[in-house]
């Protein structure tokens, strides 16, 4: 049984998890769309899944601990890549729909229902809101891992944490850029 109360779970969820959630969100979908369509199929390493499969991963799994989180359980059907995702514009768009759902649906959750104990794989138990930082934590790590596969496929890293390398070099460009009347 938990410990935390239903007010500290309501705390930590709008103090810490949801102000996590969407400063992290934009990053993610950035990180993604810098994928260039053409080379989606690109991996480092024959061992290491795509940078497609990669960012679906990302998405579907930081979704699933969100919907988790919300619906009180675990549910690990659906997680192949549907058919319809083809590119990395497909996946920023199914990840923003879903992710705004399961905002507004952690947004509406009473402390009772953040402080239930669910069950990952037999692995964890912890209460339901444990899971929103979990989740995030997850993404970034992946995330991270998808930053490193943009500039070997020859694509712009955006920002994440600061300004990157790329973004500079762009902003330096059109500062110096002479300017029309």
């Amino acid at each position: 049984m938990s410990t935390l109360t239903a007010d500290q779970a309501t705390l930590i969820l709008t103090a810490s998890g949801l102000p996590s959630l969407n400063a992290e969100h934009p990053v993610t979908k950035r990180v993604i769309a810098a994928i260039p369509a053409e080379k989606a199929d690109y991996r480092p390493d024959n061992i290491l899944r795509s940078a497609i499969d990669l960012a679906w991963h990302i998405v579907a799994s930081e979704t699933r601990f969100l919907e988790a989180v919300a619906s009180g359980a675990f549910d690990f059907s659906g997680a192949a890549r549907p058919e319809s995702i083809r590119t990395p514009a497909d996946v920023v768009d199914w990840y923003s729909g879903r992710f705004a759902k399961n905002v507004d649906r952690l947004r509406q959750m009473a402390g009772d229902q953040l402080i239930k104990i669910i069950d990952f794989r037999g692995l964890l138990q912890f209460p339901a809101v444990v899971y929103v930082q979990i989740g995030l934590s997850h993404s970034i790590h992946h995330r991270g891992q998808l930053s490193m596969y943009l500039r070997p496929m020859g694509a712009k890293v955006p920002s994440i944490y600061g300004e990157s390398y790329d973004a500079r070099e762009a902003r330096e460009k059109a500062q110096a850029a002479p300017r029309g009347l």
